[in-house]
């Protein structure tokens, strides 16, 4: 049995006793709030916050408490949706009522909540990771969808974090108790209403396909509230299950949720198998035959399955489920409201329902997929402006995955930013790039690439790594890099796009440097490719007049040294390799190398076709394993200084980490620390 009490502006939701313990004593107790803001309610600049702030309440409240019975503790929890933040705790009385009084206290002066200095831990695993572009199908591109892509841990300013815990106090925030206990409701001292107001909208998007953020995400939908729309997604999900799982094969089980949002309910359905296991496409022609199957559901499975949903409806819902429901919709609901409105449904109103998911439904597909029944959702147009557009070029070609090598050319009004691909030069065509790594060629271009297009009146977010780099995202989920340190005159466009990022749009992410450091010697070797080629010109002439002066050169320095002992190449310049080790991460799963470097400037370097700076260059991109055959890339990046690339000064030094991912299973026995340079240099540290 539920009952429902108002203490002060607050609903409180009593939900049944635990019993006593086998062993006697009073029983344990249950409460907790759920606060209305959660994912949603971040804004871009502040992603991470609200992971932040469920830590710091978890960690405030699990602390021992003194009571006029001694010292207590609680177990606390919490967790973070799409539109709220639940705090739950359990233990004894005395500790519940003590850690649910300190919780709004905390809630209503942030200035009582300790925060410890440096980085917060990352929070836990977002309950929509992976369904990023699903979510801002439905509801746009902002911070609920992006906080499922980009959730870092928090490192902003303590003062931002009082605020957003200021915003989740009862002042600000829509909140609602739940308790097994009424003696521990704890009155709020100041506002806390019951009302919430949605931060998401629904989009008319139903019936289309969209680009699965994870190629196992088989569909995402609109569901009705209440019984019905529980029994027809109950319906889709048994009617997916017999033709994904039990007759195909084509994954081991199903992973459903339904979410309450502004008077619907959200649903989603993932595959799910063991790695490599996972039969993409028997999945998609299975699930499309249970969508065409779905909406036709026999009058026996409709009765069979109204049966099991009053069954469920008589099992008494948790309190902190209720008290979820009545945030996230308005409705006080309890058992005995449940199981009456299941009791009322009929195989009528149930088709009903289902017809309604089935119209509303967002199916996923992956590549070039077509379904006839689904028509792929496109972005509404962004409108051409008209008049002069600010332009400017790379400098220096980019690498881009889908192009390979290319040029870009970006075209900005006060609206719109366009993102064009252009062919490379002459010069880059006569000096082309060379790989990053050994044995991982360029990616070539795939075919025609469209231009990008970008809303700059619809922007929801844009990330800045370092001064380097930003990636700009539209309300449509449109995104167009822009590589700052690669254009040439990029002052206009940088205004345009400043003026366009609103105020909480930006986010500042750690620098790249290995791929900063790629730039910079891309275009210190434009400047030295076209110079080469006059000089190359002029060299091959000169033979013909002038002897060879005898003087002295530099030869390459071709060596095999143990760890940690130092090289000293032609022109003077050092490098040492030492601490080298094997890591592995669950973000990464082939062994990375992980190695200490120092390097310290000679002097000019004296050898033909060299520039005299060459050999005191010296990034981490010209690091690598020797000894095996193994294709390799940049690895991980835990904690550390990692080596960036600098011009170094005669007897200038500097060091760093630098980290190489093996492709194999196992690290191998024979690798090597190997560092080359185009000058012929080629040393390795063997260990």
């Amino acid at each position: 049995m539920q009952t429902w009490h108002r203490v002060g502006d607050v609903d409180w939701v009593e939900g049944e006793a635990y019993a006593s313990p086998e062993g006697g004593g009073e029983p344990p107790v249950a409460a907790g709030l759920v606060i209305g803001r959660g994912y949603a309610h971040q804004s871009v600049a502040t992603l991470g916050v609200a992971d932040a702030i469920a830590f710091l309440l978890r960690r405030e409240l699990s602390r021992p408490l003194e009571t006029d019975r001694g010292t207590v503790q609680v177990e606390a929890r919490s967790t973070v949706g799409l539109l709220e933040t639940t705090v739950s705790m359990f233990g004894t009385r005395s500790a519940v009522s003590g850690a649910l009084q300190r919780l709004v206290a905390v809630l209503d002066d942030p200035m009582l909540l300790e925060v410890p200095e440096g980085q917060l831990p990352a929070g836990d695993e977002h309950p929509w990771a992976g369904w990023n572009k699903e979510l801002g199908a439905w509801f746009g591109f902002g911070p609920a969808s992006l906080s499922a892509q980009v959730n870092p841990a928090w490192t902003g300013d303590v003062a931002v974090l009082r605020e957003s815990v200021a915003a989740a106090g009862p002042a600000q925030a829509p909140v609602v108790g739940f308790v097994t206990d009424p003696e521990v409701i704890c009155p709020l001292p100041r506002g806390g209403g019951s009302e919430a107001v949605p931060r998401l909208h629904w989009r008319d998007v139903g019936g289309h396909a969209v680009g699965a953020t994870f190629e196992n995400n088989l569909l995402s939908g609109r569901a009705d509230l209440g019984a019905t729309g529980l029994t027809a997604i109950d319906l889709l999900a048994s009617t997916l299950h017999r033709s994904v799982v039990s007759m195909t094969g084509a994954a081991k089980q199903l992973a459903i949720t339904a979410y309450p949002v502004g008077g619907s309910r959200l649903v989603t359905v993932r595959a799910l198998a063991a790695p490599g296991e996972y039969d993409h496409q028997r999945a998609r022609a299975a699930s499309g035959e249970a969508l065409a199957a779905y909406p036709e559901l026999s009058e026996e499975t409709l009765v069979r399955q109204l049966e099991h949903t009053r069954t469920q409806a008589a099992q008494p819902p948790a309190p902190s489920v209720l008290a979820l429901h009545r945030l996230l919709t308005g409705e006080r609901t309890d058992g005995a409201v449940r199981a009456a409105e299941a009791g009322a449904l009929t195989t009528d109103t149930v088709r009903a329902a289902v017809g309604r998911l089935a119209g509303q439904l967002l199916v996923g597909t992956s590549g070039a997929e077509t379904d006839p029944a689904y028509p792929l959702l496109e972005p509404a147009p962004v409108p051409d402006p008209g008049g002069q557009a600010t332009t400017v070029r790379t400098r220096v070609p980019i690498l881009d995955e889908r192009r390979g090598d290319t040029h870009l050319e970006l075209a900005a009004t006060p609206t719109r930013l366009v993102s064009t691909p252009r062919r490379l030069t002459w010069v880059n065509q006569l000096f082309p790039e060379v790989p990053r790594r050994r044995g991982e060629p360029l990616p070539q271009p795939t075919g025609p690439v469209e231009p990008s297009t970008l809303d700059l009146t619809r922007l929801a977010g844009r990330f800045d790594q370092g001064e380097a780099y930003s990636s700009l995202i539209d309300e449509e989920g449109r995104v167009v890099g822009i590589p700052w340190t690669a254009l040439r005159r990029p002052e206009a466009l940088r205004a345009i796009v400043d003026g366009a990022t609103g105020p909480g749009q930006r986010m500042t992410m750690p620098a790249q440097p290995n791929a900063d450091a790629l730039v910079t010697q891309r275009i210190r070797n434009r400047r030295l490719s076209v110079v080469l080629f006059a000089v190359v010109l002029a060299f091959f002439a000169s033979m013909f007049f002038w002897p060879d002066s005898g003087a002295p050169r530099q030869e390459p320095t071709v060596s095999t040294l143990p760890l940690g002992q130092q090289v000293r190449l032609g022109n003077g310049s050092t490098i040492t390799v030492s601490e080298a080790r094997w890591e592995t991460d669950e973000a990464y799963p082939h062994p990375t190398l992980l190695a200490q470097v120092e390097a310290c400037g000679g002097g000019e370097t004296v050898q033909r076709g060299a520039d005299g700076d060459e050999r005191n260059w010296i990034p981490s991109s010209d690091f690598d394993l020797g000894g095996t055959d193994a294709v390799t890339r940049a690895g991980m990046r835990p904690g550390g200084t990692y080596l960036a690339g600098a011009q170094l000064e005669e007897g200038q030094c500097t060091s760093g980490l630098i980290s190489i991912e093996a492709e194999v299973d196992a690290p191998p026995d024979s690798a090597t620390v190997r560092y080359t340079n185009s000058l012929g240099d080629d040393v390795q540290w063997e260990w």
